[in-house]
């Protein structure tokens, strides 16, 4: 028997498609306006993680723009930081220093999408 799915569930799981698809763009150097998000950092980790407003917002070719730009702006964080931008730092330094990983991400990345959009006509198919 197939699962059924309800409007709701279908909903929530575009959701998680459309946002992946977005982080695939900003990898992908897609020309366009993002959003970044805010947190709190605590104890070293980030929580309570939400749309950020207008200061969060960035229009470029994605990450090809954003880390050089992120990195002229903050030349002297480090992985060592202990605050909020240790994050930033890691995510430039993954594109900047290790592009074979970073890159091997972005295809899985793309093959996942692929992926969840056949999952979701499937989820949408059952809809009653």
């Amino acid at each position: 028997m197939a699962d059924i799915f309800t409007q709701t569930e279908c909903d929530d799981y575009l959701a998680t498609l459309t946002a992946l698809k977005i982080q695939h763009d900003f990898r992908q150097n897609v020309d366009k306006e993002y959003q970044g998000d805010i947190a709190d950092f605590v104890g070293g980790e980030l929580v309570n993680v939400r749309p950020g407003g207008e200061d969060e917002k960035f229009t470029g070719a994605g990450a090809s723009e954003f880390y050089p730009e992120w990195r002229t702006i903050n030349p002297a964080v480090t992985a060592v930081s202990a605050d909020s931008n240790e994050l930033a730092y890691d995510q430039w330094d993954q594109y900047t220093n290790n592009r074979t990983g970073y890159d091997a991400d972005t295809t899985l990345l793309g093959e996942d999408i692929i992926l969840m959009e056949s999952t979701h006509a499937t989820m949408l198919a059952t809809i009653e």
